[in-house]
């Protein structure tokens, strides 16, 4: 799961050579997550301003490109590939407190879920769908077994023991880099006054970029990766000179890793 701007993304990562069964499964669990949450927390009422947020969900299915850029101190980790761009299209389709799947997704669950069509591209309004719980859901969690890539941390995380895998020693330095540095400082403190005031400390501006050919620097592995760095050093160069400081990736150069995977993203927000 990572932020996108105002939204957020979450993905269910499956062996690449796992059945058709198993991704039928998986983006059942997706549907029925994104049903469930526009049911069960789509609304959030601000009193301060009498005003609402609502949620909208898009789904998307297929190979998922993970990698992270950065330097020592400061990673991003993004992610690129047709889920994407199937996540937009939905997504874009989807009107507040709605759910929609596109067409790779739909093809997957048809059998087990109800809709509508909505748009040119295919993309389908879920109304229900088999996994209409939390309980349901965690069952085809279950059926996945290992085809589920992250299957052993979601036990652990049901069970409230996810802690159990990390290290302090060992995991913390590694996590914080992923962390801005405003948080971290606050989390260095460790005043519970500094972290409930974070988000009214600091001022954000948020800049969207289009960027495309991801898809085919990772198609030319190691010699690809240089051109999605080069991408985000100049960005943050742009961002620096405007006087935003502690740029969260450093602009001399610096490695990417790939970390290929297929996946089922959803996108929530």
């Amino acid at each position: 799961m990572r932020f996108a701007g105002d939204a957020v993304i979450c993905a269910w990562a499956l062996k690449p050579d796992c059945s058709v069964t198993t991704k039928e499964r998986a983006a059942l669990a997706a549907c029925g997550t994104a049903l469930q949450l526009n049911r069960d927390c789509g609304t959030y009422h601000i009193p301060e301003v009498d005003a609402t947020l609502c949620i909208h969900c898009g789904l998307g299915v297929g190979e998922l490109f993970n990698f992270r850029v950065g330097s020592q101190d400061r990673w991003e980790f993004l992610v690129a590939g047709s889920p994407c761009d199937q996540v937009a299209l939905a997504e874009g389709e989807a009107h507040a407190g709605e759910s929609v799947c596109s067409l790779d997704v739909w093809q997957l669950v048809q059998a087990d879920c109800s809709g509508e069509l909505r748009g040119t591209d295919g993309c389908v309004l879920l109304h229900d769908c088999l996994a209409d719980s939390e309980e349901l859901v965690e069952q085809l969690l279950e059926e996945m077994g290992d085809d589920l890539l992250i299957g052993t941390m979601l036990k652990a995380q049901t069970a409230q023991n996810s802690q159990s895998f990390f290290a302090p020693k060992v995991h913390e330095k590694s996590l914080s880099a992923y962390v801005h540095v405003t948080a971290r400082r606050a989390i260095v403190k460790g005043s519970v006054a500094d972290h409930n005031q974070l988000a009214e400390k600091r001022s954000v501006v948020v800049t969207f970029a289009l960027v495309t050919g991801l898809e085919k620097a990772f198609a030319m592995g190691a010699d690809g990766l240089p051109d999605v760095q080069r991408c985000l050093e100049t960005a943050m160069e742009c961002i620096t000179e405007q006087g935003a400081a502690d740029a969260p990736i450093a602009s001399h150069p610096t490695p990417a890793y790939p970390i290929p995977s297929h996946s089922i993203p959803s996108h929530p927000l």
